[in-house]
Order: C-alpha cells, then sequence, then structure tokens
C-alpha cells in the first residue's frame, strides 16, 4: 500500500435484518452523497461479476462530481470463493481497493458476506474499510428488541413506551421492519401521543376468528364463517383494527400468489417469509381461487383506506364497508 495517500472508503454493509440495513444505507447516502447531485455521483450495480466492478472503479467521473459512491449490491466473491479462473483477476481487484482513489467510495451491501472467504477477509482489515453488522435478532431476544425498538421509535421522534414495545414484540416477533411499520402506522394513529399497551391491544393484535373472514371474503364465500354481518364483527373488533388486519393479510397473500408467478417452490417461498413450508401450504389452500389481479387490487386498496382512516380523513367504519364491498 502506498504510504502518505488518502484514500477512498469501503463499506460493507452486512446481515439480514432489512430494516438495519436500509437505516445504514440511509445514513451513508446522506454523509456520502453531495447534495443535490445524486445522479451524478451515486452509482448501484447489482450483483456484477469482477470484472464489471472493476470496470465500474476505474471509470473516471466528471469533474463536477468530488466524490462518487458506488453501491455494490450481492457481490458473490464477497460471501463465496471464487472458481480458479477469476483468483486473477479477484487479485487484481483487490489490489485496486487497496490503494481506492479518494474520489471514489464502494458500499458493499451482502446479506450473507463472510469473512472467511478470500476477497471479504483481506479487504475488510484495511485501514480505510468498515464493517456494519444488519443482523437480526433471534427469536429468543425479545428484551433487546424491545429495547431497540423503543430507541429507533426514539430517533423518529416517536413516543414508544417500554410496555407498548413488549406488546408489539410479543405480537409481531422480533424482526424490526415489520415492527417499525406498525410503530409508524400506530403513531400517526395516535397524532404524536405517546403509543400504550391499549393502542396496540386496539390496533395492532387480531382474534383468530379474523382469519376466517378474510380468507371468506377474499374467495367471495357466502355467508361468512364465524360471524355473519359487519356489525356483528365490529361488536368485538375496532375498525381500523380490521382495516390494518386485512392490509397485512392482503399483503402476505400477494406475496405467496406473486411467488408462484415466479415458480417458486413451497419450501422457496417459506424461506423468504420466514414461515414454515407447511403453514405456506396452508395459507395457499386458504385463498383458494382468488386471482393474482385480485389480490394486487384490494391490497391497494386496503392500504389506501387504512392510511385515510388512520389520518382521520375517512370514517373507520365507511372505510371498511368501502374496503369489503370491493
Amino acid at each position: 500500500m502506498s504510504v502518505g495517500l488518502a484514500f477512498g472508503e469501503i463499506h460493507f454493509v452486512v446481515g439480514d435484518d432489512v430494516y438495519r440495513r436500509d437505516a445504514v444505507l440511509k445514513t451513508l447516502r446522506k454523509n456520502l452523497i453531495p447534495e443535490g447531485m445524486a445522479s451524478l455521483a451515486h452509482v448501484r450495480v447489482e450483483n456484477p461479476d469482477i470484472g464489471q466492478l472493476t470496470e465500474q472503479i476505474q471509470q473516471v467521473a466528471m469533474g463536477l462530481v468530488p466524490r462518487q459512491v458506488i453501491e455494490v449490491v450481492d457481490f458473490a466473491p464477497a460471501a463465496k470463493a471464487v472458481k480458479a479462473d477469476d483468483k486473477p483477476a479477484q487479485k487484481a481487484l483487490m489490489a485496486l481497493l487497496e490503494d481506492l482513489p479518494e474520489t471514489k467510495v464502494l458500499v458493499f451491501v451482502c446479506p450473507k458476506a463472510s469473512k472467511a472467504v478470500t476477497f471479504t477477509k483481506t479487504v475488510s482489515k484495511l485501514a480505510h474499510a468498515t464493517w456494519h453488522e444488519c443482523n437480526p435478532f433471534n427469536f429468543w431476544q425479545t428484551d433487546d428488541a424491545e429495547r431497540e425498538l423503543v430507541r429507533l421509535a426514539k430517533t423518529q421522534k416517536i413516543a414508544l413506551t417500554p410496555a407498548a414495545a413488549a406488546a408489539l414484540v410479543e405480537g409481531y416477533g422480533v424482526h424490526l421492519q415489520p415492527l417499525m411499520q406498525e410503530v409508524t402506522k400506530l403513531n400517526t394513529y395516535t397524532q404524536g401521543k405517546p403509543i400504550e399497551p391499549s393502542h396496540v391491544a386496539a390496533l395492532s393484535a387480531h382474534l383468530s376468528h379474523t382469519f376466517h373472514m378474510a380468507e371468506d371474503w377474499v374467495n367471495h364465500a357466502q355467508p361468512l364463517r364465524r360471524l355473519t354481518t359487519l356489525d356483528e364483527l365490529l361488536l368485538q373488533e375496532h375498525p381500523v383494527r380490521l382495516l390494518g388486519f386485512l392490509q397485512g393479510r392482503l399483503q402476505y397473500w400477494f406475496m405467496l400468489r406473486y411467488f408462484q408467478r415466479h415458480r417458486l417452490s413451497t419450501n422457496e417461498m417459506a424461506q423468504r417469509l420466514k414461515a414454515k413450508p407447511f403453514k405456506v401450504g396452508k395459507d395457499l389452500e386458504a385463498i383458494g381461487g382468488a386471482s393474482y389481479n385480485r389480490l394486487k387490487q384490494l391490497r391497494q386498496q386496503a392500504l389506501l383506506l387504512e392510511w385515510d382512516a388512520k389520518r382521520g380523513r375517512v370514517d373507520a367504519r365507511v372505510a371498511l364497508e368501502q374496503l369489503l364491498a370491493q
């Protein structure tokens, strides 16, 4: 490595937690990309081979750009060893990164990166390289997830009580993305007031019979199982709570149909949805003949109506009736 010279930055954003990865990337972009120059100073490449990445780094940026940020998504050599034929090219790339010009910043976004492989092990040890861990909590780390949820809410100026955080983790698990989505929705409903367990109970938790109601509604079944009228349903469920539930279920069912259209197996669907294959199979049975286009339309409508209801633009019951009439 040359002595006394300034080098560009290298960042590894690693881990399966989508929310944490997005948060790190948002911060890096804000700090590294000159304001108003994103179209010139930011390049994103997905799954490039070694030659493509080398060429991208060697390209001379326009004189107006003092620094170019290259976001490299799913670079294979960061996760697994390369073939023998590719080793010379990899060695040349590592030499280039060792003396990376100060006008370049590389951000490797690698959910499965490993320091055990040659490329990542070598490059991550460079003085101008930074490693950002974005791993999800393990399912038993509920206390850690609750504390992190409260902290993240605070960074977005949302008042979330520890008891409410505990209730959300109990209902949604330890993954931060769905948790923060629900916190954002609850904050909209409470209009900036502290989110309490009562809000979680009223707007986020759902009784099991609503699953059957939603399945029958999507499949045009008449009459609905368990509860046959909307009035009977609303004696037990808050309308905003039902809108949130239906929006979440429709999103999940839409993804199942989307994966089917792309010919994914049940096991592949389960892996992407972090569910058990048996459950995915049962859920596919539950939505019966509901088409991809129908689920897509209902999902979009549910999202818009839930948002309007929580912002007070439309009465919650009216919004629910509009959705069920679709």
